[in-house]
């Protein structure tokens, strides 16, 4: 499988020119970028309403020693 990436661009280069690959090759990270920018995220939970980080700590800590 590591081999038909460099393989298809050894085609490509051979067949149409460096020019034609290197649109090519843009192209495909055009289609990445655009893959990942219409991904969906899931929601962020709202950390102001935690408590503190050391009370998260002593919790922890607490959950660790009863185990």
């Amino acid at each position: 499988m590591r081999l038909i990436g460099p393989a298809v661009g050894g085609i490509l280069i051979g067949v149409a020119g460096a020019g034609t690959a290197f649109l090519a090759d843009a192209a495909t990270f055009a289609f990445s970028a655009t893959a990942f920018l219409l991904m969906r995220t899931r929601s962020v939970p709202d950390l102001s309403s935690r408590g503190s980080m050391g009370r998260d700590i002593a919790d922890g800590i607490a959950y660790v020693r009863s185990q």
